[in-house]
């Protein structure tokens, strides 16, 4: 039984997704917009038949902006969190600090294998948001101190 526990844990923690986070600055250099709301709606999407990992879609009420013109309601995309660092998560009714991304609408694979992708909801090239990097500083504003504090203040959208 304690070899079960001992290779589930080796497995586990051998998949798992390691974050070397990039600064703020880096981070807002590369976003498409920046901003500050609290996550009003969390959906998830249809599924896929060739892929195991969820998408879903988060509607922010947007109180604080940095980067970008999202307005006073904008929608994110995102995948569950995986082992390759892709992905985010959102609870309803939180405050985050949201760096979030232009992308064209795809399937990505690597060789044969599906890995994940959006063009069963999308036609192909459509642009969105994403959240596609767990390892970003997207994050509920309880833990976003210093990462606001790197950000200054904002404007109103």
């Amino acid at each position: 039984m304690r070899l079960f526990f001992l290779l589930l844990f080796a497995t586990s923690a051998a998949s798992a997704c390691s974050c070397i986070q990039p600064g703020t600055q880096e981070e807002m250099s590369a976003a498409t917009v920046v901003f500050r709301g609290v996550a009003k709606s969390v959906t998830q999407l249809q599924a896929r038949i060739e892929s195991r990992r969820p998408r879903y879609s988060v509607t922010f009420s947007v109180s604080e902006v940095w980067k970008g013109n999202p307005g006073k309601r904008v929608t994110i995309d995102y995948l569950e969190p995986g082992d390759d660092c892709r992905g985010a998560h959102f609870d309803p009714h939180t405050e985050y600090v949201v760096f979030a991304k232009a992308e064209k609408a795809d399937d990505y694979k690597a060789g044969d294998a599906f890995l994940y992708g959006w063009l069963d909801l999308m036609p192909k090239g459509t642009e969105f948001l994403v959240v596609d990097n767990y390892c970003n500083s997207t994050s509920p504003v309880k833990r976003a101190g210093n990462t606001l504090r790197a950000l200054g203040g904002g404007r109103n959208p």
